[in-house]
């Protein structure tokens, strides 16, 4: 297995070199069969995510030059191409990519922050929006409360390293962070909004989806957290936002929980008994996200 990541190199490696060479460098052939491979992968979901994947092998490197990363940026906003919000609308399944479409995320960033050059970094950033639409569309669309819940815990990590990062070094770069805020707070918040106040209308639905429902509050409390810290203080909630939060995202999660848990504890069996439970942990950190809330709302 240590030569794997080795392997993956050379597959994305060996598409990227042709890619970078124009018709007078490399034969008609090899450009012929580089079209006609990059449209059957691009007709083909899965075997496109999986392309795209395997070019964070890539990115996330040491060991390459800026120009080969930059034209495997090229190739992977190529094969995006413009339908990968249709694909998500149309709920094609992209449970299966989740984790590695969150590393790939990571490693386009990493380009952004890191590269040299402009250009290359304009690359990066509309790369890493494309993805963004997609863990956006994963969490809309997610049919498991236990996966979006992994995926909103994997996001206040990112979030948590970049808070931390920015605390050590004071970096200043383009692309989502001009505030002082981690890249990722805004977007996050954006998936918060997702599951406590859903786009079909209503609260979210307790208590079949407490597990992300905790999992969003959890992330929501440490932004909050974050945000009042510093020279970050109410930079990215300001009042109406704040307002928003606490009327049409946590007001009206409080009595939906609070009555859900008084007619399961009527009951003695150890289904109920988990549903209580669970529910004291929404409630648990539903009430401190509404103390953090009205907290910085004195101060506005």
């Amino acid at each position: 297995m240590e030569h794997f990541s080795f392997a993956m190199d050379g597959a994305a490696l060996s598409v990227v070199w042709t890619l970078m060479h124009d018709d007078k460098d490399m034969s008609k052939y090899a450009g012929e069969e580089l079209e006609l491979a990059v449209k059957e992968v691009q007709g083909n979901h899965m075997e496109k995510w999986e392309a795209i994947n395997m070019l964070k092998y890539v990115l996330s490197s040491i060991h390459y030059p800026w120009i080969i990363k930059s034209h495997s940026l090229n190739l992977m906003l190529i094969l995006s191409g413009e339908d990968h919000v249709e694909e998500i609308n149309n709920h094609v399944d992209f449970t299966c990519f989740a984790h590695r479409i969150f590393e790939t995320l990571k490693a386009i960033e990493s380009v952004m922050i890191a590269a040299p050059m402009a250009l290359v970094r304009k690359k990066a950033f509309a790369a890493l929006k494309k993805r963004f639409d997609i863990l956006h569309g994963l969490v809309n669309n997610s049919t498991s409360p236990a996966l979006t819940a992994i995926l909103l815990d994997l996001v206040r990590q990112e979030v948590s390293r970049e808070s931390r990062q920015a605390d050590n070094d004071c970096i200043e770069d383009e692309g989502f962070r001009g505030n002082g805020l981690p890249r990722w707070a805004s977007h996050a918040l954006e998936l918060v909004e997702l599951i406590l106040r859903p786009p079909e209308g209503g609260p979210p639905c307790l208590p079949d989806h407490s597990e992300q429902v905790i999992s969003a509050l959890n992330l929501l409390r440490f932004i909050l957290i974050i945000d009042s810290r510093g020279q970050r203080s109410a930079k990215l909630f300001r009042k109406e936002t704040l307002h928003k939060v606490h009327s049409e995202w946590l007001t009206p999660l409080r009595p939906i929980a609070e009555q859900i848990q008084l007619e399961n504890e009527k009951d003695a069996d150890e289904i109920t008994k988990q549903i209580v439970c669970m529910l004291n942990l929404v409630q648990l950190v539903l009430y401190r996200c509404i103390e953090l809330v009205e907290e910085k709302m004195k101060g506005c």
